[in-house]
């Protein structure tokens, strides 16, 4: 096995980052600004209204 490569969860030889192929290139930098869209999202009022709900019980309860 060479400096560049690396075992996969299979157990074979996965190329380094390095030595990927343009087509893998592409779709790795294109899921990164998807995750970095996604994650710059607000969280939904929804969603912070069920979290105080829940941080409010917690505190009922531990008195």
């Amino acid at each position: 096995m060479t400096q560049n490569e690396r075992h996969g969860a299979s157990g074979e030889r996965t190329p380094h980052r390095a030595e990927r192929s343009g087509k893998e290139e592409l779709i790795a930098r294109q899921l990164r600004q998807v995750y970095g869209q996604v994650a710059d999202e607000p969280i939904p009022e929804r969603f912070l209204d069920l979290l105080k709900q829940i941080e409010e019980q917690e505190g009922r309860a531990g008195r």
